[in-house]
């Protein structure tokens, strides 16, 4: 996936549900080449440095921005609760 198609499809998600979980499989942000565990490469073509570059590019982009904010999961889930109840 693209960068651009990834940012537009988590701003989309932030502005419809007002919040945005992003998760990340270790072995995404890892340097040791997924190619030796027999996974396939379409899978991990843009792991290690280019998924930090990647991750560290949104998350800049995000700061700059004033309605994104940035808290731990079990906050988001406290606020959920508390709203409904």
């Amino acid at each position: 996936m693209s960068f651009l198609w990834t940012f537009n499809v988590i701003n989309a998600q932030l502005q419809r549900f007002g919040y945005a979980n992003i998760y990340f499989h270790n072995w995404e942000v890892s340097h040791k080449n997924p190619k030796e565990d027999g996974i396939p490469f379409h899978v991990f073509r843009n792991t290690g440095t280019p998924m930090m570059k990647r991750i560290s590019l949104l998350l800049k982009l995000w700061k700059r921005m004033d309605s994104v904010v940035f808290e731990p999961f079990e906050e988001v889930l406290d606020h959920a609760i508390n709203k409904t109840g």
